[in-house]
């Protein structure tokens, strides 16, 4: 069995313990392509989603200025789904349906800026053949309550910055990257939504310069425990947030702004 000081030091030292939690996560997360004739690779680049079910009904996750500037102006939607192998995955922009949405009236560092894109049923094996729509209340599960673990928060995206880019054949790859971002940051109010900054050291080992790409992605709460029944190390993990907007840089630094809890229940509530 492990103490919670002992499961500290496996996070911490561990890299096959972290790179498994963003495994894990990655699983629920799809890279989001503007494709059109007229689009470079390097210009495909939307943004992140997080597929997730809800009322039996499937659906992408995303910032909607990811829909609004984006998608929504692409002849097909790119949906890379497979790790490490070039393929195509491609939706009719023309048949998704946004289903509830935030959005204000200019876009700004307060949004609100969160979407749901319902998937059509047509588009659902290839999509559940190599991913799954997170279900708040099946794969949102919660540590066991005599499970004493080490809480952590994961920023999931795709930098634009980190990706590999041809012309001819026109063809990118990308990074779906996890930030393991700062545990104590508070959520707090603004007007009627939630919000929680992460200030990002752009200097920092493998952190992009500019965290374009990570729009849309999903912030989690994981909480790593020692399984009492196997006791090996086990986590939770539940979706709390979407990423929406980044600040210029200043001195090596841009804060992430995510939308948390509250505001994805008001756009659940718009269902």
């Amino acid at each position: 069995m492990y103490d919670e000081e002992e499961i500290f030091e496996r996070m911490k030292q561990d890299t096959e313990l972290r790179e498994s939690i963003c495994r894990d996560i990655g699983k629920f997360t799809v890279p989001l392509l503007a494709l059109s004739l007229d689009k470079t690779a390097e210009d495909s680049m939307a943004g992140t989603g997080t597929l997730i079910t809800l009322e039996g009904n499937h659906y992408i996750l995303t910032a909607a200025h990811v829909w609004e500037t984006r998608l929504r102006r692409s002849t097909k939607i790119g949906l890379p789904i497979v790790a490490g192998i070039t393929h195509e995955h491609r939706v009719d922009t023309d048949t998704i349906t946004p289903s509830a949405e935030l959005k204000p009236r200019v876009w700004n560092e307060w949004g609100p800026d969160l979407i749901l894109l319902r998937v059509p049923s047509e588009y659902l094996s290839e999509l559940c053949a190599h991913k799954i729509f997170y279900d708040p209340f099946v794969d949102g599960k919660p540590a066991p309550a005599n499970a004493k673990g080490v809480e952590t928060r994961v920023l999931i995206g795709t930098p634009a910055e980190l990706g590999t880019y041809t012309h001819e054949p026109k063809h990118a790859d990308f990074t779906v990257q996890c930030l393991f971002v700062d545990v104590n940051a508070p959520f707090f109010d603004h007007d009627t939504y939630d919000y929680v900054d992460f200030s990002m050291d752009t200097d920092f080992s493998g952190h992009p310069k500019d965290f374009g790409g990570f729009s849309g992605g999903g912030l989690w709460d994981v909480t790593v425990y020692c399984s009492p029944e196997a006791g090996a190390i086990d986590w939770s993990r539940t979706l709390k947030g979407v990423a929406f907007h980044q600040s210029d840089l200043v001195d090596a630094r841009r804060t992430i702004r995510c939308h948390g809890p509250k505001s994805l229940d008001a756009l659940t509530g718009k269902l």
